[in-house]
């Protein structure tokens, strides 16, 4: 007997593991002051750096005030990263300065929604006057100052398609303004409400590289003084000069000046998004990305109650370690499950779906939902709730309100040479009311990162697998891991233990086979795990060969043994023979044949394996 289902004990049973929105390194909250946190090292040197003495490390930025041409080359200011990324691309920094105002001051209608300039007319008049008039945008000028950088490696498991190997890293800047600082010099005041946030990915070729680059952020937390800065401005030029940017965001408050929504004018909060032209690498806007258009902010439609519930189990990709944070609330699986992504058209129609800006019009008050779904099956009242906060607190509007307890800002700039400020939801163990039943949940946001980084550097079973990520599989009788013999692309080549390496002959993905069962395709070759010859007989050798969805032998089901508390191990099940794969004999060498074989008992965990990362 196979056990599907298994409960957590203790600590784990009390805490709620959120991942929200894969942007949560945004400003902070309005009118909530700095308090005293349980922070670690690891989540204050290695996730989420906001000392001013590491941001406004004078030899890696500067203050407009005093800069000079050459300034925007220092490595933590926003000159640099604009420069860095126009020379990837062979553009002029000036050209590429230019199109990023030009389409932060233009107005442009995207899936339907009319966008408004925003602040990019204010942010270009404040550039102008730390630039002495000069309206060319002179990037040693830029009126912004950094306040925050974030690794965000528990981002890695479900990017959305296409996006490279790696999470994310996040630079925040917050914005100099004229409101605050006339004239220009000497800077006093941040503008609190707006920030610009730098969103890249590592771009690494393969998961060995992502763990190693894991690794030397985790590291960090054993580091002070010069040498921490060194190592950290190390990773960091990495990612801006080999990564990738993604997207620059901006999370704009009110202000004087302010080109908002016709109904709202310069009052109110708005997130916005740019992103490179696929053709012309420029920053132009766009859509933002998970987030609905605000044509369904009513909270009234029913398309999109719809949508939530057909898409309820993938929606657990906000909950990144989902069978911990989810205890002892629903019946833990051992099931893997699909990314998800919000279409910019509700799938068979002409209604647009996702939104390019989102407006919060009452701060810490906003989130999504809607009617009941369409025949919501009686008692499901509950599972309906949750799946509407797992969509919700993956928007940028749900994240910065009501889901999440925020006022708008996760971060927020204090004066400069201060700490900016936090959220509660960045601070510690905080309990959020649910905006519709008022039910509570707890979160950790800090103690989720840093668990998650820490498994992704020691090689920790994956407790929740994700379709299309490559993982090993590592047997525990020889903590050894499942491996293409010869690392030939050859159909027939035999499926044997050897040394984990984490190289693509030793990395399988999950794809589904339907009707439950799954396809284990090898990264190196693109073939699948098959029983030779589609052998039922114990004993029959497992090999690659070629993908086929009419192949039984190709065909899975991935259960796994009890254990009690932690991780546990895993079996891979053949519908055409109901046999598991096994270690042949039980033995540790190198090169051991994997074969199928009669299923282990619930308590010989030492033939089931692990995914890893």
């Amino acid at each position: 007997m196979i056990a599907t289902k298994r409960t957590i004990l203790g600590l784990w049973a009390a805490i709620l593991l959120i991942g929200c929105g894969g942007n949560l390194d945004q400003p902070g909250d309005i009118g909530v002051e700095q308090r005293s946190s349980a922070l670690t090292t690891i989540a204050t040197k290695s996730l989420l750096i906001t000392s001013p003495t590491i941001t406004q490390d004078p030899s890696r930025t500067k203050d407009p005030c005093g800069a000079v041409p050459g300034d925007e080359n220092r490595v933590w200011s926003f000159g640099h990263m604009i420069k860095r990324e126009a020379e990837k691309n062979g553009i002029a920094p000036s050209t590429y300065t230019s199109a990023l105002m030009n389409a932060w001051r233009g107005t442009a209608t995207i899936n339907g929604q009319s966008v408004p300039p925003l602040l990019g007319p204010v942010v270009a008049g404040w550039w102008t006057m730390f630039a002495g008039g000069n309206t060319t945008f002179p990037l040693h000028k830029a009126p912004f100052f950094l306040i925050a950088m974030t690794s965000r490696f528990d981002l890695r498991a479900h990017r959305a398609g296409g996006e490279p190997l790696g999470g994310e890293v996040h630079f925040v800047f917050a914005t100099l303004g004229a409101a605050q600082n006339n004239p220009a010099c000497p800077t006093v005041m941040y503008s609190p409400v707006t920030t610009v946030i730098f969103e890249y990915s590592p771009a690494k070729a393969d998961e060995n590289q992502v763990r190693d680059y894991a690794r030397r952020w985790l590291d960090l937390s054993n580091l002070s003084g010069s040498a921490y800065l060194t190592a950290l401005q190390n990773l960091t030029e990495e990612v801006i000069n080999s990564g990738k940017l993604l997207r620059i965001r901006t999370n704009e408050g009110p202000e004087t000046g302010k080109q908002g929504p016709p109904a709202t004018g310069s009052t109110g909060w708005d997130l916005a998004e740019f992103e490179p032209n696929p053709s012309t690498k420029l920053l132009q806007r766009t859509t933002i990305k998970q987030t609905p258009t605000m044509d369904l902010a009513g909270n009234n439609s029913q398309q999109l109650s719809d949508w939530i519930w057909g898409q309820r189990d993938a929606l657990y990709a906000n909950a990144f370690d989902y069978e911990i944070g989810r205890i002892g609330v629903r019946s833990v699986t051992m099931l893997p499950i699909a990314n998800y992504s919000v279409p910019d058209k509700f799938p068979g129609t002409q209604t647009w779906f996702r939104g390019s800006i989102n407006h919060v019009a009452s701060s810490g008050t906003e989130y999504w939902s809607g009617p009941q779904p369409t025949g919501l099956p009686a008692g499901s009242e509950g599972d309906w709730s949750d799946a509407r906060f797992r969509f919700s607190v993956g928007t940028c509007r749900g994240c910065h309100g009501s889901d999440t307890g925020t006022a708008f800002n996760h971060i927020r700039a204090n004066e400069p040479g201060a700490e900016p400020h936090l959220s509660d939801f960045l601070l510690g163990s905080v309990d959020v009311p649910d905006p519709i039943t008022g039910s509570s949940r707890s979160f950790n946001e800090m103690f989720r990162r840093e668990n998650d980084l820490v498994a992704l550097v020691n090689g920790s079973p994956v407790m929740l697998p994700v379709f299309a990520n490559n993982y090993v599989v590592r047997f525990r009788n020889a903590n050894k891991c499942m491996d293409s013999f010869g690392n030939t692309t050859n159909d027939n080549a035999a499926a044997v233990i050897y040394g984990c390496s984490g190289n693509a002959n030793q990395r399988l993905s999950l794809v589904s086979a339907g009707g439950g069962y799954y396809n284990l395709k090898f990264k190196h070759s693109g073939k699948c795990l098959d029983i030779q010859n589609g052998s039922t007989q114990s004993g029959a050798a497992a090999v690659q060969l070629t993908c086929n969805s009419g192949s039984n032998s190709q065909k899975l089901t991935l259960d796994t043994l009890w254990s009690g508390l932690g991780p546990i191990p895993r079996i891979i099940r053949f519908k055409h023979s109901n046999l598991c794969l096994l270690v042949k004999n039980q033995a540790t060498a190198d090169s051991t044949p994997l074969v199928q074989g009669t299923c282990p008992a619930v308590s010989d965990f030492a033939k089931g394996f692990d995914l890893v990362e």
